[in-house]
Formats: C-alpha cells, sequence, structure tokens
C-alpha cells in the first residue's frame, strides 16, 4: 500500500525567490529535511545523495537517498528502521507562484502522513 500526502506551499512564502534560489535552497537535504521532518536530527550530504538519522518515539531510524534535479526536485529514499524498511519520494514542482510538496511513502510508519504540518 503506498501512502501519497500533498500540500501546496502559499505563493506569498516564496514571492521574493525567483525559481533558480528556490531549487537551490530546496535541493539541500540539509535544509529540507530537517524543516519537513522534525524527527531527523542529523543530516549528511554527498554531490547528489544524502543520509540522515533520527528517533521517531522511541525507534531510532536511518534514511538514505538521492536528490535530482530538474523542472522539479525529487527526493528519494529508503528508510530503516527497527528491522523494518520503507521507500518513498518527497516531489517539490513549481508552477508559475507555487511550489507543490508531495509525499509518497510505502513501508513502515505509512499511517504517520502528516509530517509538514
Amino acid at each position: 500500500m503506498c501512502t501519497t500526502s500533498t500540500s501546496r506551499l502559499e505563493p506569498n512564502q516564496f514571492s521574493s525567490f525567483d525559481k533558480r534560489s528556490l531549487i537551490s535552497i530546496l535541493s539541500d537535504p540539509t535544509f529540507v529535511l530537517p524543516r519537513l521532518f522534525p524527527s531527523i536530527k542529523s543530516v549528511s550530504k554527498g554531490e547528489n545523495s544524502f543520509d540522515g538519522e533520527g528517533r521517531f518515539m522511541t525507534t531510532k531510524f536511518h534514511m538514505h537517498g538521492t536528490v535530482i534535479v530538474r523542472d522539479d526536485i525529487v527526493y528519494g529514499f529508503y528508510l530503516s528502521a527497527g528491522g523494518s524498511q520503507g521507500n518513498g519520494r518527497l516531489i517539490f514542482t513549481f508552477n508559475n507562484n507555487e511550489v507543490n510538496l508531495k509525499l509518497e511513502y510505502q513501508g513502515k510508519w505509512r499511517n504517520y502522513r502528516d509530517y509538514s504540518s
């Protein structure tokens, strides 16, 4: 079963940034991941990859993934925790003055969807 959650970020939140600046900011996993997923406590990044560590309730987890930047930004990731694994994608798309955010996830904690509230 795949869980999908979509959010729209209000245009006025980013009105002072051009698209190139937004892509630069939103393609940095050390900036994005801890803000969208507060349970992530540390993130390290390579050229196009990242590793994150955190704790959700009493379970430690590890996240590994890649960031692909084209017209949109796609974070593909694997999550391992307590012997279980899951995978997903975090997708930022740009449409005029809107930034749309979509989370697709399958695996452990799939019913916990509202990470960005």
